[in-house]
C-alpha cells in the first residue's frame, strides 16, 4: 500500500513533537520560495490565484467563476511544475453541482495531490445566507462528507475550520488534521491593540482545540492566518497552544511583496528624481 506523504509527515511530526509550516502559494514562483525556504507543504486553495492577481482573498468567495476549477488550473499551470516532492492539499470546494465529486477527486489523485481541505470554506458565511445554506444542504455537513469521500480515495483530510462547532464535526468524522482559521490576515501597528488581537486569537484558538477533542478525535491541528504577521507573533501563539504548526497565504505572500515592492519603486523613483551630475554642473 503506498504511503500518503502527508500522513507520513504528520505522523513523524506527532513522535517528535516538531512544528510544520504550510504556505498557500498563488503562483509558481511562490511555490519555488516555500521550497527553498524549508516549508513542509502548500495548500493549494483558489483563493492564491485572486491574491496574486492583486486581489484580496475573499473575492475566492464570489462567483467570478468555478473555485474547484480554479484550483485545478492553478494546480497544473503553476504549481505543480514549480513544488518538487514538497506534499499539496488542494482545496475543494464540496457542494459544485457541476461535476461529480468522485471524478474531481480522480483527477486530484492523478495530478499526485496528497491532501484534500474543505475551500473555499462555508464557516466564512454567517448570518440568514449561512443559515438558508445549511437548511438547503451546502453547509458544514457537506464539507464532512465531501472529506470523507476524500479519506476513501486515499487522500489526507484536512478541515478547515472557523469556529467549534465545524472543529467538532470535522474531528468527530476522524479528519487527519485541523486547520484552525484565526481570522483575516492583517498588519496591526499598535503595540497594544496586535497583543490583544494575539491573546483573543489564543483564546479561540484553544476553544477550538477543546471542541474538537470532546468529539474523540486528536487530530494534527495547525494554526491559520490571524493577526500572526511574524516570526514573533508565531512564537507567542506556539508558546500558549500545543498546535502542530502555523500556515498562512497573506502572511506569506501578500504582505512580504507588498512591502519589498514598493520599497524598491520607491528607491528607484528615488534615484530617477535626483538630478545628475552633468545637470548638477549647469
Amino acid at each position: 500500500m503506498t504511503v500518503n506523504p502527508l500522513q507520513e509527515l504528520m505522523s513523524s511530526n506527532r513522535r517528535t513533537a516538531g512544528r510544520l509550516v504550510a504556505v498557500v502559494a498563488g503562483s509558481g514562483q511562490v511555490a519555488r520560495c516555500a521550497v527553498d525556504a524549508g516549508a513542509d507543504f502548500l495548500l493549494v486553495l483558489n483563493a492564491g490565484a485572486y491574491r496574486s492577481l492583486g486581489a484580496g482573498s475573499l473575492a475566492s468567495f464570489l462567483a467570478y467563476g468555478n473555485a474547484n476549477d480554479q484550483t485545478e488550473r492553478l494546480l497544473r499551470e503553476h504549481i505543480l511544475p514549480s513544488c518538487g516532492t514538497l506534499p499539496i492539499v488542494a482545496g475543494v470546494f464540496a457542494s459544485d453541482p457541476t461535476r461529480p465529486l468522485e471524478d474531481r477527486l480522480r483527477v486530484l489523485r492523478e495530478l499526485g495531490v496528497a491532501g484534500i481541505t474543505n475551500w473555499p470554506a462555508v464557516g466564512f458565511v454567517d448570518g440568514e445566507f449561512r443559515r438558508l445554506m445549511e437548511s438547503d444542504g451546502v453547509g458544514v455537513d457537506a464539507e464532512v462528507e465531501m472529506l470523507r469521500t476524500a479519506a476513501s480515495f486515499g487522500f489526507a483530510t484536512l478541515g478547515f475550520a472557523l469556529d467549534s462547532d465545524a472543529a467538532r464535526a470535522f474531528s468527530a468524522a476522524k479528519v487527519d488534521g485541523l486547520v484552525l482559521n484565526l481570522g483575516l490576515t492583517k498588519e496591526i501597528k499598535d503595540v497594544h491593540e496586535r497583543r490583544d488581537q494575539l491573546q483573543q486569537s489564543l483564546v479561540q484558538l484553544r476553544a477550538m482545540q477543546a471542541a474538537a477533542h470532546e468529539a474523540g478525535g486528536r487530530p494534527f491541528t495547525l494554526a491559520f492566518g490571524g493577526p500572526a504577521t511574524t516570526p514573533d507573533d508565531l512564537e507567542e501563539i506556539l508558546r500558549h497552544s500545543d498546535v502542530s504548526g502555523f500556515g498562512g497565504g497573506c502572511v506569506f505572500e501578500r504582505l512580504p511583496v507588498r512591502e519589498g515592492v514598493t520599497a524598491t519603486i520607491s528607491h528607484f523613483n528615488s534615484a530617477a528624481s535626483r538630478p545628475s551630475a552633468e545637470a548638477s554642473k549647469d
